[in-house]
């Protein structure tokens, strides 16, 4: 699970690169061409409370995040903060960087964040 955390963070790491290396460029779009894009690693962010995933699921996460130090959880929420596309999808669900526990792009580059809701 360190492995996956790591993953997730190092993810994150490179997104925030990624896009700090596309110079005054707002949100991709569908119209961009396709090199406006090539620097991108997510295409779009889709966040998920950890009490919406299916069991199984939620016992990867919670194991995940159990093993998690303080320091990754903190690289975390700094790497998420680093991209304002993402910290912008986190405030238009009303939801806090502080309650993202894990992240992770699939191949066809959707970022999920799972959150989960203090109490």
């Amino acid at each position: 699970m360190r492995t996956l955390t790591a993953t997730l963070v190092t993810s994150l790491a490179l997104i925030s690169f990624a896009y700090a290396q596309t110079p005054n460029s707002p949100k991709g779009t569908a119209e961009d061409p396709p090199q406006a894009q090539s620097n991108r690693s997510f295409k779009s962010v889709v966040i998920v409370d950890v009490e919406e995933l299916p069991p199984a699921a939620r016992a990867t996460v919670d194991a995940s995040t159990s093993r998690m130090t303080p320091e990754e959880l903190d690289k975390l929420h700094r790497s998420i903060d680093a991209v304002p596309e993402i910290s912008s999808a986190l405030s238009a669900k009303g939801v806090r960087t502080s309650q993202v526990v894990a992240a992770m792009i699939d191949d066809e580059g959707a970022l999920t964040l799972v959150t989960k809701r203090a109490g």
